[in-house]
């Protein structure tokens, strides 16, 4: 979804400070930012003078290295940050970003202020003003250099959201400005990001987006409408004695000793001399224990991952097959 076209033009160019401090709290922040007004003391650096424009971006992956304009996430994520980061700034003093995101796709949390502006040693002040569907920021600081403002790249605040739904949400930046100490406008460009909100539509734990991907460790190369071809279950395995083993998008050799101890259960049999039983539901998710454990092989040796359904009885071949997935795991996309 993209915002009108009145939203892109609602408001004329003008100074960064200027919009900036009407919008919060005129005569506190002219007092804390007076800097923006200020004359330049004498030896002061000039204000810094137009060059190669800073970008102002957003960074959809704050744990990977470098600015990442798309990623993807589960759907269901409890909570996804991302970062709006500034790359090539030129002794900056303030800046001001507007995000636009789509209010059907995603829920705004929150925000905090990144360590960027304020790492020279000046002071900060922030002033946010959010909306239904955008979220403005605008930041600060006080008093005349030194020491001068912030150059180079960093990160200038991480805003906080929770999907609401499945889809690409696009994070668009509506206005990007930065200035100098003194208040001078500097070139800024804008780079907008995009967040790929993929379902789990058959539950096993891998997203539709990892299951139609290429690297099977990765959950790749599977069908998004198989439940059973990511051998991941309860462990340690239910039984008498542990009912709380859990699934934890991941396959690992908990999860093929989980499956051994199933070993020798088969659908309507007895239970095991260990007392595992095919038929019990010991975490009451509606799914026969022995269910959760079972699966048959691969029909295609070429991709011996691609576990397939349950036959009715665990066996060892069940554990060998949850044996070739060992190291796969879809805990990659949060």
């Amino acid at each position: 979804m993209f915002p009108p076209s009145s939203l892109l033009a609602r408001r004329p160019p003008q100074a960064l400070a200027a919009r900036w401090f009407s919008a919060i709290a005129l005569a506190a922040m002219v007092a804390l930012l007076g800097v923006l007004s200020a004359v330049p003391s004498p030896g002061a650096a000039p204000p810094a003078s137009a060059g190669t424009a800073a970008i102002i971006a957003v960074d959809t992956d704050v744990a990977a290295d470098g600015v990442q304009p798309t990623t993807a996430y589960r759907a269901d994520a409890s909570a996804i940050d991302v970062d709006v980061v500034v790359t090539g700034a030129d002794a900056i003093g303030a800046f001001e970003f507007e995000v636009f995101f789509d209010p059907s796709l995603l829920e705004f949390l929150g925000w905090e202020e990144g360590p960027f502006l304020g790492s020279t040693g000046r002071a900060t002040a922030c002033g946010p003003l959010v909306t239904a569907s955008t979220v403005l920021i605008g930041c600060g600081t006080s008093g005349p250099p030194p020491p001068l403002g912030a150059t180079g790249d960093g990160t200038l605040a991480r805003l906080s959201f929770r999907p609401r739904s499945p889809g690409e949400a696009c994070l668009l930046l509506l206005q990007v400005e930065t200035a100098s100490v003194f208040g001078d406008a500097l070139p800024t460009t804008a780079q907008n990001g995009c967040l790929d909100l993929s379902p789990d539509s058959d539950g096993d734990g891998c997203s539709n987006h990892q299951e139609m991907g290429t690297n099977p460790p990765l959950g790749g190369m599977r069908d998004p409408a198989d439940r059973w071809d990511f051998y991941d279950v309860p462990a340690p395995a239910l039984g008498p004695a542990d009912v709380n083993g859990v699934r934890d998008r991941a396959v690992s050799l908990s999860d093929a000793l989980a499956v051994l101890a199933y070993v020798g259960t088969r659908d309507g049999g007895p239970p095991t001399p260990p007392g595992f039983s095919y038929n019990s539901d010991l975490n009451a998710n509606g799914i026969a224990d022995g269910r959760e454990y079972d699966r048959t092989p691969s029909a295609d040796p070429a991709m011996p991952w691609r576990s397939r359904p349950p036959n009715g009885a665990v066996s060892l071949q069940d554990a060998m097959t949850a044996l070739s997935q060992v190291g796969h795991s879809c805990k990659g996309i949060r």
